[in-house]
């Protein structure tokens, strides 16, 4: 078997009921957080930054 080895962690995925609200909390607690973004399979997303890594909020 191949030796394999981990690169870090890009970003965390968090389904949430609320879209916006959830935006707003992470607005809220100073973190930068993206508009409002449409996949092409339907579902949409908002991005909260950090240095080097980020949060999908889906």
């Amino acid at each position: 078997m191949p030796e394999t080895h981990a690169r870090g962690l890009d970003h965390l995925v968090i389904g949430v009921a609320d879209l916006d609200a959830a935006g707003a909390f992470y607005d809220d607690l100073g973190f930068r957080v993206g508009a409002r973004n449409r996949h092409p399979w339907g579902t949409e997303n908002r991005i909260v930054q950090f240095p080097g890594a980020f949060l999908e909020l889906i």
